[in-house]
């Protein structure tokens, strides 16, 4: 492991939740709620950011609050710091800077794979999916054939992350050696799932009112 891996995690789980706490403080349904949430403006998103960053880095007691947060939700993936960050840069812009039908595929995507990874992991299948993490060639060669799709089908953000992930597996950037915990954790996996939830009520309750 990178003898670096703990201190880079640690700034993923904080710039992580520093971009998810930001994108919830800013939103309009919270932000209409407080005078001072009205009119954000690129200043005001950057000053929230930097002032999140340093509350969760901030030494409370005998450790940063994103000490108790990462013991909480566990280390983040390349693919969740790629997504918040891109989701972020989108209230910047004012639009999303991923489109509707990569952000679609990405969550079917991710939703699908932690239904199969995750009771794999916690041994409730005589299948392990989890092991190929540890670079076995089925899961490359799946991955290098997932890039090519999504190469040829332009859809550059899932390219993008998937050679993000391989990068940080190879160098030993994140505490975990295993490609799994670089590709996807489990936070994400139940946002995927919920967002694609809201998704799916909101267009059967469009499709009545139709």
């Amino acid at each position: 492991m990178n003898a670096f891996a703990p201190e880079i995690g640690l700034v993923i789980s904080a710039v992580v939740a520093a971009c998810c706490l930001t994108l919830v403080g800013s939103s309009p349904a919270i932000a209409s709620r407080f005078s001072w949430g009205a009119h954000w403006t690129p200043t005001k998103l950057s000053f929230f950011v930097l002032a999140t960053l340093a509350l969760l880095l901030f030494p409370f007691g005998e450790a940063p609050a994103i000490y108790h947060l990462r013991g909480l939700l566990g280390e983040f993936s390349v693919t969740t710091l790629v997504l918040a960050c891109a989701a972020l840069a989108g209230r910047f812009h004012g639009r999303p800077v991923v489109d509707p039908r990569q952000s679609l595929i990405l969550l079917a995507g991710i939703g699908a794979v932690g239904l199969v990874l995750y009771p794999t992991a916690l041994g409730l299948t005589r299948f392990d999916l989890y092991a190929w993490g540890y670079f076995a060639t089925p899961m490359l060669a799946g991955i290098g054939l997932l890039g090519f799709i999504a190469l040829a089908l332009r859809l550059h953000w899932i390219v993008f992350i998937l050679g993000a992930a391989l990068l940080t597996a190879g160098l030993d950037l994140l505490p975990s050696g295993n490609l799994w915990d670089h590709l996807t954790d489990l936070p994400l996996t139940l946002f995927a799932l919920a967002a694609l939830g809201v998704l799916t009520v909101r267009r059967l309750i469009g499709r009545a009112r139709e």
